[in-house]
Formats: structure tokens, C-alpha cells, sequence
């Protein structure tokens, strides 16, 4: 059976371009998987996204939303957004109005790799996905000093909670592994744990 799939979208004042963005997420999406969820984190905007995001949550019932009344920076709010989704492979959205949908379709040929923790497109650095994973580390100071390449990260939730068990790890410039033997590496040893919550709308297809 194919492993399920939940799609994060953090966004912020994204109202002239969240809708046709969900509108594509959910076109590819119903492409890869049979069950997967889209959540919009509506991250503290001051326009009419919370609006639109509601209205397509309403309109799909694969799409739900988290909305924070006051903005609190792409790190946090993934986080928060990791918690609540139940995918077994979780997809997260750098932020900003570019979708680069074309890395989404090739990380997901990653979703069967048994030892992978984290993926990231050959544009980007898996790095960038530690500062959210990792409580431990400093936050992003601020999102204007974020850039946001429109990409994606995927990961695997049975190995995040793995890793938050210390398990070690071999990091790579795009992947994080686990590592069967060894000590424990400190790269992702503090990983947050994914917690296993069950959505008010479960992900249908």
C-alpha cells in the first residue's frame, strides 16, 4: 500500500495566490498519493487569507487550516503544523507565494527509502529543515531575513520519531539517513517528536 500523505503550506498574506496554489497542491497531490492532507498555516496575515484558506477547507475536505492570530515565523509554525498532520510522509513548503511543484513529484519517488529521515531538492540545502526540526536551535530571527526558494522537504514520520530517539544519523548536503550502528549524532538529536493526533477531517481522497 502506498504511505499517505500530508502537504504543509505555511503562508502569510498570500490571498492573490493561495487559492489557484491549493488549487494545484491538491491536482498533484491526488496524483501520488490515494490518502493525503493539505494543511494551510495561516501564519498571523493581515489580509484576507484566513478567509480564503477557510473557504477552501470547506470547499475540499482533504484541506484543513491552523490559523495563529498573531504571526509567529515559519519555524514555529511548521512545527505546530508537523503535530497536527498524520501522513505517514509529510511534505513542507519553504513559505512564500512560488510552488515549485516539480520537486514535490521527485522527492516523493523518495517515500519507500526505509532509512531516509529528510529530503530536500538538489537546489537546496537539507539544513534549512534542521532550524525548524530542532527545538534546541535558534529560531529564525525574523521571516524577513528568510529566504523562501518556493521549495520543498520531505519527510519521513516513523524515522523523525526514530531520530527523537536518538537514533544516529548520516547527514548528507539534501538528505539526513538514519545510521544503524554508532553513537548518536548531534545533528537531529533533539528532533521535536511528531505527534501521532488524529485530524478532526481525516484525509480522503
Amino acid at each position: 500500500m502506498e504511505p499517505s500523505l500530508s502537504i504543509i503550506l505555511p503562508v502569510h498574506n498570500a490571498e492573490t495566490t493561495l487559492c489557484q496554489n491549493v488549487e494545484r497542491v491538491l491536482e498533484l497531490a491526488g496524483d501520488l498519493a490515494d490518502r493525503f492532507e493539505v494543511l494551510i498555516v495561516d501564519d498571523g496575515s493581515t489580509d484576507q487569507t484566513f478567509e480564503i484558506a477557510h473557504d477552501l477547507s470547506v470547499r475540499f475536505p482533504q484541506v484543513r487550516l491552523v490559523h495563529n492570530a498573531r504571526r509567529e515565523g515559519l519555524e514555529n509554525a511548521i512545527r505546530e503544523a508537523i503535530s497536527q498532520t498524520i501522513g505517514q510522509i509529510v511534505c513542507v513548503h519553504e513559505g512564500g507565494e512560488q510552488l515549485m511543484l516539480g520537486d514535490l513529484r521527485d522527492l516523493w519517488r523518495l517515500r519507500n527509502d526505509r532509512d531516509l529521515v529528510v529530503a530536500s531538492h538538489a537546489r537546496q540545502r537539507v539544513g534549512a529543515t534542521q532550524r525548524w526540526l530542532k527545538p534546541a536551535r535558534r529560531s529564525l530571527a525574523t521571516t524577513s531575513d528568510t529566504t523562501n526558494s518556493g521549495g520543498f522537504h520531505l519527510l519521513r514520520r516513523d524515522n523523525m520519531a526514530a531520530v527523537d530517539g536518538q537514533m544516529p544519523v548520516v547527514t548528507s548536503r539534501h538528505t539526513v539517513r538514519l545510521r544503524r550502528d554508532g553513537p548518536a549524532s548531534p545533528v537531529l538529536g533533539g528532533l521535536a517528536p511528531a505527534s501521532r493526533r488524529v485530524a478532526t477531517r481525516a484525509s480522503r481522497s
